[in-house]
C-alpha cells in the first residue's frame, strides 16, 4: 500500500518539479518572453510550455509504473486521475488569465503525457506475472 502511494507521488512530483524547474530556467534565459502582469504571453510561448509539459508527465507516468510494485498501469491511471484534478482547479483558478485552448490543451497533453509514459515502461521491459 505504501509503496503504491509513493509511486504515484513520486510521479506527481517529478513531473511537477520538472515542470517548475523548466519554468524558471525559461524566465531566466528569455526574461522577454513574459509579458508584463495581466497581458497573455505569446502563443509560441505556451507552445513550448506545452511542449515540455508534455514530455515531463511522460516522464511521470513512466516513473509510477516503475515504482509500482504491481499493477503497474492502474497506478499510472491513478496518477492520471490526479492530474486531470488539478487540471481542472487549475482552468478555474487561470480563467481569463490564459486562452481556454491552452488551459485545455495542458489538461490533454498531461494526462495522455502520464498514459504514454506508462505504456512506454510496460512496452520497453514488460512486467513478469508472479506465480504463487
Amino acid at each position: 500500500m505504501l509503496r503504491s502511494v509513493l509511486a504515484v507521488i513520486a510521479g506527481y512530483v517529478s513531473l511537477s518539479l520538472l515542470v517548475m524547474t523548466s519554468f524558471a530556467l525559461i524566465m531566466v534565459i528569455m526574461p522577454q518572453a513574459f509579458p508584463k502582469p495581466g497581458a497573455a504571453p505569446a502563443d509560441s510561448l505556451l507552445i513550448l510550455i506545452l511542449t515540455l509539459g508534455f514530455a515531463f508527465a511522460v516522464i511521470g507516468g513512466y516513473l509510477t509504473a516503475i515504482i509500482a510494485d504491481r499493477s503497474h498501469f492502474k497506478h499510472v491511471l491513478f496518477l492520471a486521475a490526479v492530474v486531470l484534478g488539478f487540471g481542472i482547479v487549475k482552468i478555474a483558478v487561470e480563467y481569463g488569465i490564459f486562452p481556454m485552448w491552452y488551459l485545455l490543451t495542458q489538461l490533454a497533453s498531461g494526462i495522455g503525457g502520464v498514459l504514454a509514459g506508462g505504456k512506454m515502461r510496460l512496452a520497453i521491459k514488460p512486467v513478469l506475472s508472479k506465480q504463487v
